[in-house]
């Protein structure tokens, strides 16, 4: 943290713990057949990983999921959504330029 804007640190957060980043982008993205969140529904790393940006956090993850498996992630969400400070996307696009026909659509609600 604190470096040069060209200066890019990648870490979970166990790596980055007692650590903070003026910045930090949280994946929360999660991938199973049972809608598991695992160590995402643990209350201390959860708490972790939202204490380490200065200025900005953006998170991005399947809010539903995360709200429906997790009281902590319940009570966040909500926070977040009355202070204005969450902006829920429906639908992602994401596309390699060389593999455009690999292009992803999500769709979540």
């Amino acid at each position: 943290g604190g470096g040069s804007t060209s200066e890019v640190h990648v870490s979970t957060i166990e790596q980055f713990a007692g650590e903070q980043s003026d910045l930090v982008l949280l994946s929360l993205v999660r991938s199973n057949d049972t809608g598991a969140i695992g160590m995402l529904g643990v209350d201390s790393r959860v708490v972790d990983a939202l204490s380490r940006a200065r200025f900005g956090l953006y998170i991005v993850g399947n809010a539903s999921l995360l709200g429906a498996e997790s009281a902590l992630w319940e009570s966040v969400l909500r926070l977040l959504k009355q202070e204005r400070a969450a902006v829920c996307a429906q639908r992602v696009h994401s596309a390699c330029t060389a593999h455009a026909q690999y292009a992803v659509r999500t769709r979540w609600v």
